[in-house]
């Protein structure tokens, strides 16, 4: 039996409203997760695509991976570790072991304001 027009209209509404409401919501959570700070420990580096050995490449260093990494992306979504495929600027936590414990993905501008301000000024 065919569904009458009245109820396929009602739900192609429904599904392009749901759509709506979410692309609303995006920027402001978005603008949330950028506004939170940093603890003091964590690092800012380019990471590699990861290559399925245990070890990651950030910047200049091969460092182990931890058992439960966890590593969100620019949605604050956590991705696997093998679906990362190229390189990707990153702030990054090693547990206590020092292992890379937690990643986040982080934008090339957000990445040169990080660094920026950790770099001390050469003024007397």
């Amino acid at each position: 039996m065919p569904l009458p027009p009245s109820v396929i209209a009602s739900i192609v509404s429904a599904i392009l409203d749901m759509t709506v409401q979410v692309t609303d919501r995006a920027p402001q959570y978005q603008d949330y997760v950028r506004l939170q700070k940093l603890p003091p420990e964590a690092q800012v580096g380019l990471m590699q695509p990861i290559s399925g050995d245990g070890m990651i490449v950030i910047g200049d260093k091969r460092l182990q991976l931890s058992p439960a990494i966890q590593i969100r992306n620019l949605q604050n979504m956590i991705v696997v570790p093998m679906n990362v495929t190229e390189a990707t600027n990153v702030v990054y936590l090693n547990d206590m072991y020092g292992s890379v414990h937690r990643v986040w993905m982080i934008t090339r501008d957000e990445a040169e304001s990080l660094t920026e301000t950790e770099q001390p000024d050469p003024s007397p």
